[in-house]
């Protein structure tokens, strides 16, 4: 029954986009319609990464889509990196940085097909003064915010976010750094008067523990003043040689993506399937996090280009290492 309440939210999905236009959050046409998909032959491999990351593709992982797609999902970019690496999948949703990383370290067999998600970062604070209240980036100054990922793109966002505001990493701001994400939240809902960076789905989760959790910024509108441009935090790649080899393939698998990612951001349906295909822990965060997954598909591939080649810039400059030493050239986007 679950199988067929699917399949039939898919068929009028697939009616609605055809006469629609946008596949996610941000800019580009809305058109989710599909290409025509030619003779497939092998199922295309699929690495997606739970939470925020892979979310986008949830829809490759129904029963309508055997046969065409051989999805795993995995629980950290490190088990995704290797397999990569050893060109064990086709095509991967990664987060942004990493995308470089693997374009540097393959020597440019990894291609850019274009963002998936824009900025999924929050600063919330577990209010217990009204006075206290965080309303811009300035505010952090003399605050300690917990954060994790030290050292990680998340570092690095937040020293261009306070640099753009006047303000110095571990001077006029201190963090306290903890292991993952799930550490910050629980710290978070134990700590009335704390802040936090955390992503979503761990903002919905700390709502969900406690009413006195609100998110005070939203840093891909603080990225956007800052830098001039969105924050882009997760990429669909694929294997050059996968390119070169079944390049009448591209064009449905992106069709398929976007088709997937606007499914996942307008279907009721959607948080379910997220929630069964582990990419979430229930249903009910799923549907409470994503809208604040930033999920996007750029039809215009040269839009979604110069976000990527913007936020690496950016990058590059305060920390080469990032993206792997060097600034992608041409060859990487798709």
């Amino acid at each position: 029954m679950k199988n067929l309440k699917i399949a039939v939210i898919l068929i009028m999905i697939i009616l609605l986009v055809s006469f629609a236009g946008c596949a996610g959050n941000g800019s580009g046409s809305n058109d989710a319609g599909s290409a025509d998909r030619p003779d497939w032959g092998a199922p295309v491999r699929v690495a997606l990464l739970n939470g925020p990351t892979g979310i986008g593709g949830a829809l490759l992982l129904t029963e309508e889509m055997t046969g065409y797609y051989d999805v795993s999902v995995y629980q950290s970019p490190d088990e995704i990196t290797g397999k990569v690496v050893t060109g064990e999948v086709d095509v991967a949703a990664v987060p942004a940085n990493l995308a470089a990383v693997l374009y540097n370290r393959t020597e440019g067999q990894i291609v850019a097909l274009g963002p998936v998600a824009l900025g999924v970062l929050y600063i919330v604070q577990h209010v217990n003064d009204e006075s206290e209240v965080i309303s811009s980036v300035s505010d952090l100054k003399g605050r300690t915010i917990l954060a994790g990922g030290k050292g990680s793109t998340i570092e690095h966002i937040l020293d261009k976010l306070l640099r753009s505001s006047g303000l110095v990493l571990d001077s006029d701001v201190e963090i306290e750094w903890f292991p993952s994400p799930s550490d910050v939240h629980a710290s978070l809902v134990s700590r009335p008067g704390s802040i936090a960076m955390i992503p979503e789905p761990f903002v919905s989760i700390a709502k969900s523990r406690s009413e006195n959790i609100e998110t005070v910024l939203d840093l891909n509108d603080e990225w956007l003043r800052a830098a001039g441009s969105e924050l882009t935090m997760s990429v669909l790649i694929a294997q050059r040689s996968f390119i070169n080899d079944r390049n009448d393939h591209v064009d449905a698998v992106l069709s398929d993506f976007e088709r997937s990612i606007y499914f996942v951001n307008n279907a009721p349906e959607a948080a379910d399937l997220i929630a069964e295909k582990g990419f979430l822990p229930s249903a009910e965060i799923a549907a409470k996090a994503i809208p604040g997954c930033n999920l996007v598909f750029f039809q215009d591939r040269r839009e979604g280009a110069s976000l990527l080649n913007n936020f690496y810039e950016i990058l590059f400059e305060i920390e080469p290492r990032s993206i792997g030493g060097s600034l992608p050239d041409e060859d990487f986007y798709y």
